[in-house]
């Protein structure tokens, strides 16, 4: 039988691959991939828009608008300058005037699979998991100053942590939205390790890809927290860092 070998070797190697595949049982195990709730469509909220196809959000909504913080506005401006055409600056008088405040839900489901939110662990006493992986496209030169280099628009995954999910309304278009912190993470062999907060900011809910889970290796000040992915993408990462050859 021909030799299995793989970019990494010895011990490294074999390290490596027993941390995937603990991950990806320790996952698979408790159930980090899969997610059920009970239903009362007179309490849930949905758009009839192509791209809301098959989401809802869940009872409970808050019973009250949240008005959002000076951050959350900001954020939630970056968000249209980014999805909404014409929009250029914070400064732009359609930003200026647009409605600070937002329909707080607390749970979203995208096909059969229930996301949740911090707001909904805090108030909760079981242990809710709110870690998404999402998809996003973004522009690559997105820091450079505009027209200096030209759009190189990419599809990458970004891990977040789900503070609410929310319905806001903004130039006559309902948009189904949820506010999150991005994770700082480092793909090691195959492996999220997920390295602290980076950033908060608003997404549209249609970006939502599954659920996630987290790891954690060994004790402070040596101690490693790893994220546990849908399975199907632990073992594409798995078999892309380390491929026959």
């Amino acid at each position: 039988m021909r030799a299995i070998k793989s970019r990494v070797r010895g011990a490294a190697n074999l390290s490596v691959l027993m941390e995937q595949h603990q991950l990806i049982s320790f996952a698979t195990k408790f159930g980090f991939f899969l997610s059920s709730a009970s239903r009362d469509p007179s309490k849930e909220f949905s758009l009839d828009r192509p791209e809301y196809e098959s989401i809802t959000f869940l009872p409970p909504a808050k019973p009250r608008r949240l008005h959002l913080t000076v951050p959350q506005i900001k954020h939630l401006r970056k968000h249209y300058i980014t999805t909404r055409a014409g929009l250029r600056t914070e400064q732009d008088p359609r930003l200026l005037d647009m409605d600070t405040t937002v329909q707080v839900w607390l749970r979203c489901c995208v096909d059969k699979e229930v996301f949740h939110c911090e707001q909904n662990r805090m108030r909760n006493s079981t242990r809710l998991n709110y870690l998404a992986r999402v998809t996003q496209t973004t522009d690559a030169n997105a820091r450079f100053r505009e027209g200096v280099r030209p759009e190189v628009m990419e599809v990458s995954d970004y891990y977040i942590y789900i503070k609410f999910f929310c319905v806001h309304e903004f130039e006559g278009v309902t948009s189904m939205l949820f506010y999150g912190e991005y994770r700082h993470v480092e793909i090691i062999e195959g492996l999220v390790k997920d390295k602290g907060s980076w950033v908060n900011g608003f997404l549209d809910v249609f970006t939502l890809e599954n659920l996630c889970g987290t790891y954690t290796r060994g004790a402070p000040p040596n101690q490693t927290n790893w994220i546990i992915d849908d399975e199907f993408m632990m073992r594409k990462r798995m078999m892309d860092a380390n491929p026959l050859r």
